[in-house]
């Protein structure tokens, strides 16, 4: 018996095994699967090297894809793209697409509808968490940007290097990817696999809040071990409790477990920091950062917060941005301040939600 409605919440071994007990040859399940992954195709009506009643059953048993397109959203300002993606039972999450020169596009995806984390500047959270992506609505998210991406190459509203197929993955939508390890472990494995996206995991980076060493520890031995970013936001555990009122763990204790993910698989750690004004963002809160995290040999991607509606919080200003910057610098951290793309149609950071 199925257990789920969807081909990309399987493995090509699980996806063999079904094949298996309707006595189809093996072979079809990774013929399916080259048709979905490589070449995009989502109706069993077109996967012209399979038979009829491989096509049947597809058709009758596994929809290809569990969730569709709702809207998409293009950016003036860049080349970014905002997907509304609806789920089968009614959800909604939100995907985003950039693409610059270079061919370096890069698809940022979702793990949960909603947040249950509810980070003080992120409106991702502010109606909870409704629940957990299966595996195959998170591969699926890639899946409909690569398809956007060839359907739309000669458009004249898609950038010519929308065109190019996705080349990196952030997953750093809605959601604590940390919270759902277990999904998003399988969908890293049918990510990665040559029969699935055959994307490389130096290629990937997960961005958690939370940072838990049980879950990072999952990662470590499934192998599965992508880059690795933590929002930290504040310095000292008083301000930050009241930025990420939801995460347990103190400061301590999330840098100590990144430093040992780190160790432990030879991994990109990155350290994020969205400043805002009057709150996060002063030359002293610069310098208890470089302290805390002198000694550690990380990046620090400094986010200029931004705007998302009846917000308590601003950005700061240019001048203190960058005088935030240049204390860090001078303790020896390498520190950028990163470009927010596509604030118009409220694709950056913190502004993802389920916008139906």
């Amino acid at each position: 018996m199925l257990k789920s409605l969807s081909f990309t919440d399987y493995t090509l071994a699980e996806l063999t095994g079904i094949f298996r007990e309707k006595n189809f040859p093996a072979y079809r399940a990774e013929q399916a699967a080259g048709w979905v992954y490589k070449k995009l195709v989502f109706s069993p009506g077109k996967m012209t090297d399979l038979p009829p009643d491989v096509k049947a059953f597809l058709s009758d048993n596994l929809h290809v894809t569990g969730s569709i397109i709702e809207r998409v959203f293009e950016s003036k300002l860049d080349s970014t793209v905002k997907f509304l993606v609806k789920l089968a039972d009614g959800n909604y999450i939100e995907t985003v697409f950039m693409a610059e020169s270079g061919g370096k596009s890069a698809v940022c995806i979702s793990t949960q509808a909603g947040c249950p984390i509810k980070c003080a500047f992120c409106v991702s959270g502010r109606n909870g968490l409704k629940r957990n992506l299966t595996v195959g609505e998170i591969a699926e998210q890639i899946l409909h940007v690569n398809a956007h991406c060839r359907d739309n190459a000669s458009s004249h509203n898609v950038k010519e290097s929308q065109s190019r197929p996705v080349r990196n993955i952030v997953i750093m939508g809605m959601g604590e990817p940390l919270l759902n390890t277990d999904n998003l472990l399988k969908a890293l494995e049918i990510i990665t696999a040559k029969w699935g996206l055959g994307m490389g995991l130096n290629r990937i980076t997960l961005s958690t809040a939370i940072c838990p060493r049980e879950q990072l520890d999952k990662l470590v031995k499934s192998k599965l071990v992508p880059n690795l970013a933590v929002s930290l936001h504040a310095a000292d555990d008083n301000l930050r409790k009241k930025l990420v009122p939801h995460c347990k763990a103190d400061i301590a204790e999330i840098v100590r477990n990144a430093k040992w993910y780190r160790s432990a698989t030879g991994k990109e750690l990155t350290f994020e920091y969205v400043l805002l004004r009057d709150v996060n963002s002063s030359a002293k809160d610069a310098g208890n950062l470089a302290r805390l995290l002198k000694r550690c040999n990380v990046k620090v991607n400094l986010i200029v917060f931004n705007a998302v509606k009846d917000s308590e919080f601003s950005p700061p200003p240019e001048k203190d941005v960058l005088k935030f910057q240049d204390v860090l610098i001078r303790a020896g951290i390498m520190t950028f301040i990163r470009q927010s793309r596509g604030q118009d149609i409220s694709a950056a950071c913190g502004q993802l939600t389920s916008s139906e």
